[in-house]
């Protein structure tokens, strides 16, 4: 049974969906259980104002409020603002989103070792309240050293994720318990006073990612939404598998996501074109230095197995899947390509393994965003309405 629920709306002439909660028991076994599809706010070094010219801090707030608007009425549930050296600060940018959007959910990344985890479940809480109950976390763990020791972090790898699993602990114990004492390896809590619970409940949605062992652990005892990125059909078949398996072991029933970089047009000749363009903006000497960092900076088991997967002579991983620009730019996700009926076809088999959650971003920010928003997005919806009339 699918349990999607589109709906157009006459009087608005736009299509609208029942929210539901990413990973309620009552679609976690699903065949195809879409729930939100997210965008990703790029920092301001992709951003253009009308004539093409970048846009910074000093624009002001208009930029951000402007495109966040845009974004919730192009029917977008979700906005991940994405953390890192060289990006604005995420609860800034999603408590300025909060206070000019009525809808758009804010998954907002942090990591852990920054922020005190009861110092962060505070913020949470405070932030729940402020956007009236449309905050989610997506905790990130950090894939390469060199950028977290620039923020003064020197753990190595498995270090970091026993980090991460008491922060996720915490953060849940301290929203969970009026009060909630606490001694481990990295934190400790001796609480006298009453926490505030936040307005969702049990809590706001734990977003986690992770291709490790020890994330994958991790996961399964303390995500509501498991992420991943693209990878071929039959992989993210096993994930969803290996991962449904070791969480039915501490009786949870995580929902999935899934991130895609896209480019489509209108017939696959046209996508195929433009990808062939943008490859030639890089030089086989940026294409080694990505390989390079892939390789032997990067501490991402995911990243390492996007990198590793076999492709024809022209870069196909798998159908309308291209790894053609992956070791040329700094990205976490194959290229779905193809024309926009054909992109849309291939979300929807993926939607078919149980994946919640969708997380779609332009490979040209400013102009794949358009196509995906006025063109795939309005071309998903109705596949799916034709599915639930079948």
């Amino acid at each position: 049974m699918r349990c999607v629920k589109w709906w157009l709306d006459s009087r608005q002439s736009s299509y609208k969906r029942e929210y539901a909660r990413p990973g309620r028991k009552d679609c976690m076994m699903a065949t195809n259980c879409l729930r939100e599809i997210v965008t990703v706010f790029p920092g301001f070094s992709e951003l253009r104002d009308s004539e093409g010219h970048p846009l910074n801090f000093q624009n002001g707030l208009e930029p951000l409020i402007r495109l966040s608007q845009q974004w919730e009425q192009q029917g977008y549930d979700s906005v991940l603002i994405p953390v890192g050296t060289g990006l604005p600060d995420p609860w800034i940018v999603a408590s300025v989103i909060s206070q000019h959007t009525q809808k758009l959910r804010l998954l907002l990344a942090l990591r852990p070792g920054f922020i005190a985890p009861a110092v962060a479940a505070r913020m949470g809480t405070t932030l729940d309240y402020f956007s009236q109950g449309r905050v989610a976390l997506n905790i990130v763990t950090g894939s390469a050293l060199n950028q977290m020791q620039q923020d003064g972090d020197f753990h190595e790898h498995s270090m970091r994720y026993q980090r991460t699993e008491e922060f996720l602990t915490v953060v849940r114990g301290v929203w969970t318990h009026r009060r909630f004492p606490y001694s481990g390896k990295f934190y400790q809590l001796q609480q006298t006073f009453d926490n505030d619970q936040p307005l969702q409940r049990p809590h706001p949605p734990i977003y986690f990612g992770g291709a490790s062992e020890q994330a994958k652990h991790i996961a399964a005892q303390q995500a509501d939404v498991y992420m991943m990125w693209a990878e071929p059909l039959d992989k993210i078949r096993a994930r969803i598998a290996e991962i449904r398996e070791l969480a039915a072991r501490y009786k949870r029933e995580p929902g999935f996501s899934i991130s895609f970089r896209i480019l489509a047009r209108d017939t696959a000749e046209e996508a195929w074109e433009a990808a062939q363009q943008a490859l030639q903006g890089f030089s086989q000497q940026d294409k080694e230095r990505t390989e390079k960092y892939y390789l032997s900076v990067t501490e991402s088991v995911g990243q390492k197995r996007i990198l590793a997967f076999e492709h024809d002579k022209d870069g196909w991983v798998d159908k309308n899947l291209w790894a053609g620009l992956t070791c040329a730019i700094w990205s976490h996700s194959l290229l779905l390509l193809g024309s926009v009926d054909e992109v849309a076809k291939r979300l929807n088999d993926y939607l078919d393994l149980g994946i919640s959650t969708l997380l779609l971003r332009g490979h040209a920010f400013m102009q794949d965003g358009d196509v995906i928003a006025t063109k795939l997005l309005p071309r998903l919806r109705e596949r799916l309405i034709q599915a639930q009339v079948r």
